[in-house]
């Protein structure tokens, strides 16, 4: 009688010992993605961005270009561009494509030169091309 009484209690010391290591490694996961989320601001920037959160959108991409992330700057370039979440500023979103370019996205050039709002700046355009292919030999 004592030994099947026994039994009863090891199956709850093994549920409360799942529990406890289950706890456990969802802990370690959310600090894990926490650390890696915060190195990947861009990707987070997107993420946000398609489940409409334009405001942690923009503060990701704002943080992603401070961390020179070429793709970050023209992400935030073209929410100044478009007037989206943010007011439109072409002379800022033109600033974000040129800073994008300087750092080797090649995509930000097309943005770059077809920024609204601006007069066509050519010879400044084409050095910015030729910079940005120089970088890509």
């Amino acid at each position: 009688m004592l030994h099947s009484a026994s039994l009863c209690v090891k199956p709850k010391e093994n549920i409360m010992k799942s529990a406890l290591s289950l706890s456990l490694l969802l802990l370690v996961v959310l600090i894990v993605y926490i650390f890696y989320s915060l190195r990947f601001p861009y990707l987070n920037g997107l993420i946000y961005q398609k489940i409409g959160w334009d405001h942690d959108a923009f503060t990701m991409f704002n943080d992603a270009c401070e961390s020179n992330n070429t793709l970050g700057c023209m992400q935030l370039g073209i929410m100044y561009n478009s007037g989206n979440y943010v007011h439109k500023d072409s002379i800022k979103a033109k600033a974000l494509f040129e800073r994008s370019c300087r750092l080797g996205a090649g995509t930000a050039f097309t943005y770059f030169k077809n920024a609204d709002e601006q007069p066509q700046d050519f010879k400044k355009a084409f050095e910015l091309y030729k910079e940005v292919c120089d970088k890509q030999d």
